[in-house]
């Protein structure tokens, strides 16, 4: 019987090991564009147009008492003070063979905080450049 294990994700942002996740959905990635879309002239005649874009976005979850949080934010405040916090982010499925990976990412903005009774994740938002994605099944065997 397959088994997913959401503990045997990595995330790696520079020589940064990501930890202390939110439970649920703690890693989400978006492509900034659909790789093809297709283009229908006046009288039918279709093609598909490929977008060289290879960017995307990765949010990650972390609990608010996460010291990753503290990691993430030196990070930016290094790129706002020297423009250097480019750094190569993988993701990667340790136990399957699920891998993202980008050769430069970097933190759009601090996380938002939220402050309140019940304990609160803070989401971030890296920026990839140029991302390699690997996705198949995660589940293993």
């Amino acid at each position: 019987m397959p088994t997913f294990d959401p503990g045997e994700y990595q995330l790696v942002v520079g020589s940064l090991l990501g930890h202390g996740f939110m439970d649920n959905t703690f890693i989400e990635l978006t492509l900034d564009e659909d790789q093809f879309t297709k283009h229908v002239g006046a009288d039918g005649e279709r093609c598909r147009i490929r977008s060289r874009n290879r960017g995307a976005k990765l949010k990650v979850t972390l609990q608010q008492s996460s010291t990753f949080n503290d990691d993430l934010s030196a990070l930016h405040f290094l790129d706002l003070e020297t423009n250097e916090g480019a750094v190569p982010v993988m993701v990667k499925d340790r136990r399957g063979t699920t891998v993202v990976s980008a050769s430069e990412g970097w933190v759009m903005k601090p996380a938002d905080i939220t402050i309140g009774k019940e304990f609160n994740g803070r989401e971030w938002t890296l920026d990839l450049g140029e991302v390699e994605v690997f996705h198949v099944g995660s589940a293993t065997r």
